[in-house]
């Protein structure tokens, strides 16, 4: 939990809110800032835009299964490119216009009430447009019920990290720290709950139906992949010279270039062991005993003799 509230504190993400704050801070103080002036026109939607961007990046990231924050890049400033970051401040934009419509005529109580039940409906709205699923769906009432359903409790966890933000927000804005302190904790929380959305897709992705293109579990199972047919290969050419002395050397010489030898060792133990002559198992066996035994592993190493032995009863490893 700690490494999730330092999440923001990182330097990317700190950064991000850092200057998206410095100018939303500038815009309500513009007679302080005379470059905002001319500017914030274009400056700002830019930078809450690409802040904007940057949430959701947090958020598939993260959901992907990743532990660090995105870097910075150039495809960050291509604010044009997707429609997601315009859908969400177009909706906090609504909530933010009615409630201080509605604080402007003295119903402060109703505000309150639209900001909670805004809040509540935000993790989900969020989600399900981090998802792709699209503004239409991410406003579905049901969509948005069935996501929370399928968050579970971890829903309310970030509900109530949502609040507490919320209120402290208020707290800042009111006492000694101001506006400043105000606008810049609201990015905090911001990244915070990008953040902690992903975690939870991440965790129950398969509640979610959610398959990232990207994780490192995908990642790691495309590598694993690839790793198995050089070595089908390699066992195709070994096939081929299974009656020559020099099939052992190649066998050899194919395990010693992988980085995991000893994972080498085993799938070529078991195919090997697979044919009907198994003098060429026999032969690479003590090599294979002999990093088991480097490992640490002896029982397993003391199986495989056992197996061999069974094989050929003068097998033995020096």
């Amino acid at each position: 939990m700690l490494q999730s509230l330092l999440y923001p504190l990182r330097p990317t993400p700190l950064l991000i809110n850092f200057s998206a704050s410095i100018l939303v801070w500038g815009a309500l103080f513009g007679d302080i800032f005379v470059l905002l002036i001319l500017l914030n026109n274009i400056i700002l939607p830019l930078m809450l835009v690409t802040a904007a961007k940057y949430l959701f990046l947090v958020l598939e990231k993260t959901a992907q299964g990743h532990r660090d924050p995105p870097y910075l890049s150039h495809t960050l400033w291509r604010v044009f490119e997707e429609w997601r970051p315009y859908q969400f401040l177009m909706v906090a934009l609504v909530v933010y216009t009615l409630s201080r419509w509605l604080w402007s005529h003295d119903l402060g109580n109703v505000a309150h009430v639209v900001v909670v039940v805004a809040l509540v409906f935000m993790p989900a709205f969020v989600g399900l447009l981090g998802l792709k699923e699209g503004m239409a769906q991410a406003l579905n009432p049901i969509a948005l019920a069935l996501f929370m359903h399928r968050m579970g409790l971890a829903y309310l966890g970030i509900l109530g990290m949502l609040y507490l933000g919320y209120a402290l927000v208020g707290w800042f804005y009111k006492s000694a720290p101001g506006l400043y302190t105000a606008v810049l904790f609201i990015g905090y929380i911001l990244i915070l709950v990008f953040h902690l959305l992903g975690r939870v897709i991440y965790l129950r992705r398969e509640a979610l139906d959610y398959r990232p293109d990207h994780s490192p579990e995908r990642l790691a199972a495309a590598r694993e992949e690839a790793l198995i047919d050089v070595r089908k290969k390699h066992m195709d050419r070994i096939f081929k010279l299974r009656e020559s002395e020099r099939a052992l050397p190649i066998l050899l010489a194919c395990i010693d270039t992988e980085e995991d030898k000893l994972a080498a060792h085993a799938w070529y133990h078991d195919q090997l062991m697979r044919w009907d002559r198994k003098w060429l198992a026999l032969r690479h066996a003590p090599f294979y005993i002999r990093a088991m035994r480097d490992a640490g592993d002896v029982r397993s190493a003391e199986r495989i003799e056992r197996v061999c032995r069974d094989i050929h009863p003068d097998f033995k490893v020096d």
